[in-house]
């Protein structure tokens, strides 16, 4: 089983009578030139054995992800779980569950407040996990279009050249590393970091660009179209766990409009290590040094 969640699954492999999950497939403007998708998980269960609820799939730019969902459509608030490392949206179980009954009282008939999300990650639980060097997902890759020192192009703006393209992201492109960055530290401190790189090291798509995008698209696509009816559309709750945070302030940044706030729990910054050793202007140049040994 192990074997069959690390591969991705053809393109078309497709069929109505074999179906395991609930597929929700995203608008044109998120699938365009991407392989058609897929309507299952190969050995991914119907339903989540940690939390009961339905398995479900959300076709993110040709690559299948799975999310659940709990809670009523016409709940005053809609939150989207964001899981860390190494776990997927199990790891909310008891938030799942429980979260959206958590202010409401069933027996006097008041109505729950919260519908929840909880999607995984590119890469991470059911989701599909394409090589890091496979083209498709360098296409997907979060990256495109954020630094001035590369010409690629955002996968977003690639859209907008696209008939009934829902994309108006336009991203401003900065230096893949700022120098002389105040960090702050746990014990409420703050050191200067010399040097912060932005970019992945080995460039690839998993990271925290491209989950934020992930995020964006997903709280459009998917959240957006459960509750079509509201007019404003309403705007969604991310809470965001370890690295999560990352991902989910940079998809508040690129598109505020879809998200009225974020609430972190135990979070994991990009530089954290960098804040916290002792003499990190000498000793950090050293590690990455023995990184990047290691990768090569």
């Amino acid at each position: 089983q192990q074997q069959q969640q690390q591969q991705r699954i053809p393109s078309l492999l497709q069929s109505s009578t074999e179906t395991e999950a609930t597929t929700n497939t995203a608008p044109p403007s998120a699938t365009t030139s991407a392989p058609p998708p897929s309507s299952i998980i190969e050995g991914m269960p119907s339903h989540s054995p940690a939390t009961s609820l339905p398995n479900q799939i959300y076709n993110w730019r040709g690559y299948n992800t799975r999310y659940q969902v709990s809670g009523p459509e016409d709940a005053d608030h809609t939150l989207l779980l964001v899981h860390g490392l190494f776990v997927n949206s199990d790891h909310w179980r008891k938030t799942l569950t429980g979260l959206h009954t958590a202010n409401g009282d069933e027996e006097s008939g008041k109505k729950p407040t919260c519908r929840v999300y909880a999607l995984d990650l590119l890469g991470c639980g059911w989701s599909d996990k394409p090589s890091r060097d496979d083209p498709t997902a360098q296409l997907v890759n979060g990256e495109n279009g954020r630094f001035v020192d590369c010409d690629s192009i955002c996968y977003r703006e690639r859209q907008q050249q696209q008939p009934k393209s829902s994309s108006s992201l336009k991203k401003l492109r900065s230096a893949p590393t700022l120098e002389n960055i105040p960090l702050g530290t746990s014990s409420g401190g703050n050191i200067l970091a010399s040097k912060l790189e932005l970019r992945h090291p080995l460039r690839s798509p998993y990271n925290f660009y491209t989950w934020a995008e992930q995020l964006a698209d997903f709280a459009h696509d998917v959240i957006r179209a459960d509750n079509a009816a509201d007019e404003p559309p309403k705007r969604v709750t991310l809470v965001a766990n370890s690295i999560g945070t990352m991902s989910s302030l940079q998809s508040i940044l690129d598109e505020p409009q879809l998200f009225n706030g974020c609430f972190v729990i135990n979070p994991n910054f990009r530089e954290l290590h960098s804040a916290e050793v002792p003499f990190s202007q000498l000793t950090m140049p050293l590690v990455r040094r023995v990184q990047s040994l290691l990768r090569e």
